[in-house]
């Protein structure tokens, strides 16, 4: 079974990359840029949005995508990670739902 997910890459003027810190599975502990899985009916765009909120806090405008990755899960899922250019423009940088730290 193939999962579809989205990532949001932020950095900030000084060229830092804005990872969080997995709180769950299938990553829990794991640095990562923020990201999940796109809901049904939703698409990249609108999952970069909904995730970077509620992982970072942050609002974002989305940019193009930067790449793609299968990621294997376990009883056979893969995880389809679709990674996308992402700038704030809006919110407070703040660890919320899965992000452990950021």
């Amino acid at each position: 079974m193939r999962v579809r997910c989205v990532g949001g890459i932020v950095r900030d003027e000084a060229g830092r990359l804005l990872l969080i810190k997995r709180g769950h599975a299938p990553s829990a502990g794991l640095w990562s840029v923020p990201g999940g899985r796109v809901e049904p009916g939703e698409t990249d765009a609108a999952a970069v949005v909904r995730e970077m909120r509620e992982e970072t806090g942050l609002e974002v405008a989305v940019g193009p995508l930067v790449g793609t990755v299968d990621r294997p899960g376990g009883d056979g899922v893969v995880y389809e990670i679709h990674d996308y250019e992402a700038t704030p423009v809006g919110g407070v940088l703040s660890a919320g739902d899965d992000a452990a730290d950021r």
